[in-house]
């Protein structure tokens, strides 16, 4: 299922802290929020601009990132699995040295 981003959509991934399915971002959608403990399993992410947002203790399975933006973004105590970030730009993201990576790619 394919859902373009709108504020409901967006306060229940965010009250439920699973994020699944397919996400399209409306353009110039810039999203500052600190993930806490956030699962983001089975999901591909299009056009979302991420800025100074923390993920702390996030669990990232099988997840596409497309076209995304991620400035100032920082991974705490994250695991990755199968992550992919796939014509996105990046400025200033870290990964601690905590963070698990296991099949990432970024391309």
């Amino acid at each position: 299922m394919k859902l373009n981003f709108d504020q409901s959509v967006l306060d229940h991934a965010l009250e439920s802290k699973i994020i699944s399915g397919d996400f399209i971002s409306s353009p110039g959608y810039v999203l500052d929020f600190p993930f806490e403990e956030y699962q983001f399993i089975d999901s591909t992410i299009n056009g979302l601009s991420f800025s100074a947002s923390i993920f702390n203790k996030c669990e990232l399975r099988n997840v596409e990132f497309v076209n995304c933006m991620l400035d100032f973004v920082h991974f705490k105590n994250c695991k990755f699995d199968n992550v992919i970030f796939k014509n996105c730009s990046f400025s200033h993201m870290q990964f601690d040295e905590n963070c698990k990576l296991s099949e990432t790619k970024i391309f």
